[in-house]
């Protein structure tokens, strides 16, 4: 099924969409705005994966977070696969050493073809997950960014990743709902797809939206100065207008023990099942 939208492009951007026309596979500039858009969101697109370290972000039984078993496996490899299946062709891991090695031994015996994984090191004394994005091979062109401490399922990655292309921010934060007090999480203030304000743990602020730990940036994140992406960066951007929102009523799970993440794997499970259930509903009727 397709769904008209309107956009507002350059003239120098529709000339050069227009150079793709040949009047046989692609006949006219929907098709040709079609055709790039595709290209793009299947193509070999860039994950970073911000580890951190130190003890705080362990569970209460002692796993390294990203290194936390879920579903047969670990986290950081659960969610490796998932952006492979969402045309995701490279994983860029930063942590200080010491978590590193962990990934890399959790990662050890898992077979994930076709994804091209790195790892670079974070310096012991790092202030903030601002200096992680500064380190060389992080930020090369447009990447996703997430926190090592989140869980991805069922969600729509591809849309997310055409809502950054097309609005033309800085960066884009996966926007979810909240049916809770926020304290701990990253409040934001939206009109429309702008993000007007970001408040990180505000422990105060009741709100229905707040930011999952996930977003696509674009290079020119690395001109705003300080230390924290929570902190200083994601504040100044929305006083500039160049943060913009992506809503979804699909959780990225951000845990922080190993009951939460017990109850993740419980729900996931579920939904599982019952896609199953319906699919093969569906087969028997048809």
């Amino acid at each position: 099924m397709k769904e008209k939208i309107s956009i507002t492009l350059d003239e120098s951007v529709i000339e050069g969409i227009k150079t793709i026309i040949d009047g046989i596979y692609i006949r006219n500039t929907s098709q040709a705005v079609e055709y790039l858009l595709k290209k793009t969101l299947s193509g070999n697109n860039k994950a970073v994966f911000l580890c951190g370290g130190g003890t705080f972000k362990r569970t209460e039984d002692g796993y390294f977070r990203p290194c936390t078993p879920f579903m047969g496996t670990t986290v950081i490899a659960h969610n490796i696969r998932f952006l492979k299946s969402n045309g995701f062709r490279e994983v860029v891991i930063v942590a200080q050493k010491e978590n590193l090695d962990e990934i890399k031994q959790a990662l050890k015996n898992e077979k994930i073809l076709g994804m091209e994984i790195k790892f670079v090191e974070n310096a012991e004394n790092s202030q903030g997950s601002m200096v992680s994005m500064r380190l060389p091979e992080i930020i090369t062109g447009t990447t996703l960014v997430a926190f090592g401490d989140v869980i991805f399922f069922n969600n729509n990655i591809q849309n997310f990743w055409k809502t950054h292309l097309l609005y033309k921010g800085t960066a884009t934060l996966y926007i979810q709902s909240f049916v809770k007090k926020s304290g701990n999480a990253g409040v934001v203030s939206m009109e429309g797809n702008q993000i007007t304000s970001f408040v990180q743990k505000s422990g105060k602020i009741f709100s229905l939206i707040h930011f999952s730990a996930v977003f696509i940036a674009e290079p020119s994140i690395l001109d705003y100065e300080g230390h924290s992406l929570e902190y200083d960066i994601f504040p100044q951007m929305a006083k500039k207008r160049q943060l913009i929102g992506y809503l979804s009523e699909n959780p990225i799970e951000h845990f922080h023990s190993h009951k939460e993440i017990k109850e993740t794997e419980i729900q996931l499970k579920k939904d599982l099942r019952e896609s199953n259930n319906l699919k093969n509903v569906k087969s028997k009727t048809n």
